[in-house]
């Protein structure tokens, strides 16, 4: 049997729906200011303000709320990075724009996934450490990227072992870097 029932009014739901979109909100200019601070826009100082909206919006959030709003920061970053993709896609590789774009898509979701685990770590790190929980932040960041990082060279280590036989497209390629033929067939 019930003992107490909470009724929420239309202004509790109101203020909580509010508060999310703030942070949300927050969380899409984090991905704007990180994609603008890379060179090809050539606004570098972004990158020295870039996670200050998205620490905004981790206050007090919980660890779902934290992964949320990373992923949406990295997302967006990453389908502003990488919104040529779905152009050589479309022109090259005879994909047609809808299912290029999606596939864009899916490529910035995945790409948010280390965004959206440094959101989630911040946001756990906040709750036992509210006072001290900013001088953990640019560790996390870093240890996430360089996570991202790790991955992207072990998948090109197993893209190059996967390789039938060194044969003579191999030799061709090692002059130009040392990756490149794994570069090539990730790219293919």
């Amino acid at each position: 049997m019930l003992k107490k029932v909470l009724i929420a009014n239309r202004g509790e739901i109101a203020l909580r729906i509010m508060k999310t979109a703030r942070r949300l909100g927050l969380a899409a200019l984090t991905g704007l200011l990180l994609a603008l601070a890379f060179p090809k826009p050539a606004f570098a100082p972004a990158a020295f303000v870039a996670l200050a909206p998205l620490l905004v919006a981790l206050d007090g959030a919980s660890r779902r709320m934290g992964f949320l709003c990373g992923q949406i920061a990295g997302t967006l970053q990453g389908f502003l990075l990488l919104f040529w993709v779905g152009e050589v896609m479309t022109r090259y590789g005879g994909v047609s724009a809808p299912v290029a774009l999606g596939l864009t898509f899916a490529l910035a979701l995945a790409f948010g996934l280390f965004v959206a685990a440094f959101g989630a770590l911040q946001a756990h790190v906040g709750r036992g450490f509210p006072a001290r929980s900013l001088l953990f932040a640019p560790f996390l960041f870093v240890a996430c990227e360089f996570l991202r990082g790790l991955h992207d060279h072990y998948r090109r280590i197993l893209l190059q072992r996967r390789q039938a036989s060194p044969g003579n497209l191999d030799r061709r390629a090692r002059p130009a870097g040392q990756g490149s033929l794994g570069l090539l067939l990730d790219c293919a």
